[in-house]
């Protein structure tokens, strides 16, 4: 079995200042309680911070995680079991023209089991190596898949 290769990024700096943030706003609200000093708006700001950041905390943490080798590409997501697409099920790969600090977002299109199409969108390095040998080794695998 060849070695898996993850292409999809793990965002672990944004994950932490989320939780840092997180921390940092439970901290003033739990403060904010105990001082009779501090006006509503202030507090109500603070949830609805708060708030924010553990949305953002969540969706960072159900990202899926996308790996490749030779023969096939591995999806591992939160809510499902580990998903195994053969290359040649693969049919488009969408890369976005949006690029932030070299991370962008990617949708590969493929068939699944039931034989319907499917996607999976996933964050990665628009300039990695490992990126560029998993689209050549598409090429190499499905010459009809389509790259946008």
């Amino acid at each position: 079995m060849d070695k898996k290769i993850k292409i999809s990024s793990s965002q672990i700096l944004v994950k932490v200042m989320c939780f840092i943030a997180i921390v940092i706003f439970s901290k003033l609200i739990i403060d904010n309680n105990n001082n009779d000093d501090f006006d509503f708006k202030t507090l109500l700001e603070y949830k609805i911070f708060l708030a924010v950041f553990i949305a953002a905390l969540i969706y960072f943490f159900t990202r899926p995680a996308i790996y490749y080798d030779n023969t096939n590409i591995y999806i591992k997501k939160v809510t499902q079991s580990l998903i195994i697409i053969p290359l040649k099920k693969v049919r488009s790969i969408f890369k976005s023209p949006f690029v932030s600090k070299g991370t962008t977002m990617f949708t590969i299109e493929y068939i699944n089991d039931e034989n319907e199409k499917d996607s999976v969108k996933f964050n990665g390095r628009y300039f990695s190596s490992k990126l560029s040998n998993f689209m050549a080794i598409l090429k190499e695998t499905n010459p009809h898949i389509e790259i946008v």
